[in-house]
Order: C-alpha cells, then structure tokens, then sequence
C-alpha cells in the first residue's frame, strides 16, 4: 500500500511525462513561418544553438527534427 504522498507524486510524475509527449502543432506549413516562429519551434522541441540560425537553416534543422 503506497501513502498519499506516493500517489501524488506518481501522478505528478506521470503528468509530466504525457506533456512532454504531446506533439507540437503546427497550423500552418514551416516554409511559411516568420523566423520567430521557427525560433519557437526549436526552443519547444530542445534544440541546441538555433537562436542564431538564419531562417533557412532553422527550417533544414526543423524538418530534420522530424
């Protein structure tokens, strides 16, 4: 028998694990996006050292994110 305490940390745990799952959703193709919004994308996704990246290569690393 687990304690109260077990229990909420194992759904805190197990609510924490769905959102990382959850897929980001993009309304619109990437080759449109603004550069911001492709910064946003990577940031949401973890990508590394994308703030510097001109809006072609954001859009190279996205899609090969995929």
């Amino acid at each position: 028998m687990s304690t109260a305490f077990e229990r909420r940390v194992k759904r805190l745990r197990e609510h924490v694990l769905s959102h990382n799952k959850e897929e980001i959703k993009i309304d619109k193709p990437i080759e449109e996006m603004i550069v911001e919004e492709l910064r946003e994308i990577a940031k949401e996704r973890g990508f590394e050292g994308y703030s510097k990246l001109k809006r072609d290569e954001l859009i190279e690393l996205l899609n090969e994110g995929e």
